[in-house]
């Protein structure tokens, strides 16, 4: 078979660990790279609006801040675009709304919890980006064995086939952040090393059974992947001990 060619990454990994900060500063990136339509897509329009282009960080900083405002041309809030000085344009997109896109032509997209969203969502998407040498990104927390496993099991094996795609799953014995202080400023060791914590503590997650939040929901959102993995019967070497999408973020916005 024909090894494909196209840019596509999927992350799959548990609640909190960033992935739409992670994805949206990606994106920013992307769009001064090639000048083009961006979209950063979530599964309805108002959580666009409510998620990304009115909401924060955990830290209390606005998404849009994370774009310089060296960078910036003029914002629309009717449609929730910004276009940028260098001719590209980031827009926030909901897939329940993709009928009134018809003839848009994004080079780069983002599908924010993309199990979540409709199959045909990528359908519809997908020969858009085939046709202009767009990519993809799907980020989301696995909601058992749907299109977005289905997909996610694909692009493993493509991958494993020599695809240019970037893989990779995260659980909360994954993820890493550094530790701070109440002002917010880094704490190091004696050496001057920077220490790091767990996104999601073993204590949150004891919290979220004192709540009686069932334990089947709390495997399923936080360890449950390489559960899922292993019943598709694919080999991952995918796993990795990652703060990475945090620190990348930081220098994003330095």
């Amino acid at each position: 078979d024909e090894v494909p060619s196209r840019q596509r990454a999927f992350l799959l990994a548990h609640r909190r660990t960033g992935k739409d900060l992670l994805a949206w500063n990606n994106l920013i990136k992307e769009s001064q790279k090639r000048v083009g339509t961006y979209w950063h897509v979530l599964p309805l329009l108002n959580q666009a609006r409510k998620i990304i282009w009115t909401g924060s960080t955990k830290d209390g900083i606005p998404f849009l801040d994370f774009i310089p405002p060296s960078l910036i041309k003029s914002k629309r809030d009717d449609d929730m675009s910004i276009r940028l000085k260098n001719g590209s344009l980031i827009q926030l997109v909901g897939a329940d709304r993709f009928d009134s896109l018809v003839g848009a032509n994004p080079i780069g997209i983002n599908f924010s919890e993309f199990a979540l969203m409709k199959p045909s969502t990528w359908d519809y998407i997908s020969p858009i980006l085939n046709e202009n040498d767009g990519w993809a990104c799907f980020i989301t927390t696995p909601r058992g064995r749907n299109h977005a496993f289905d997909l996610f099991k694909n692009m493993v094996e493509a991958k494993q086939k020599g695809a240019k795609y970037f893989v990779q799953v995260l659980t909360v014995d994954d993820t890493r952040k550094a530790l701070t202080d109440a002002k917010g400023n880094e704490v190091k060791d004696e050496h001057g090393n920077r220490i790091l914590v767990p996104v999601m503590p073993p204590e949150a997650i004891q919290e979220q059974r004192d709540l009686n939040v069932p334990e089947e929901i709390i495997q399923h959102y936080f360890y449950q992947y390489a559960k899922l993995n292993e019943a598709a019967g694919i080999l991952l070497l995918l796993r990795s001990r990652a703060c990475w999408f945090l620190l990348w973020s930081r220098n994003a916005k330095n």
